[in-house]
């Protein structure tokens, strides 16, 4: 991802993980599992950060 940024003062961009609840997720995954009986089967995940923790900071200048 290529953010163009241009400021008149100083300042940041922050990310931070989306999502606020399970019907809103932050993250969804699909894993394989290998179950004894069924065999493999896809399983899904979804997952959100509560509080939402910054990943990354850019300083502007």
């Amino acid at each position: 991802m290529t953010i163009n940024v241009t400021a008149n003062s100083a300042g940041s961009v922050t990310s931070n993980y989306a999502g606020t609840s399970y019907a809103n997720p932050g993250m969804t995954f699909t894993t394989t599992v290998n179950a004894p009986i069924v065999g493999n089967i896809n399983v899904a995940t979804a997952c959100y950060a509560n509080p939402s923790p910054t990943l990354t900071t850019t300083t502007v200048t």
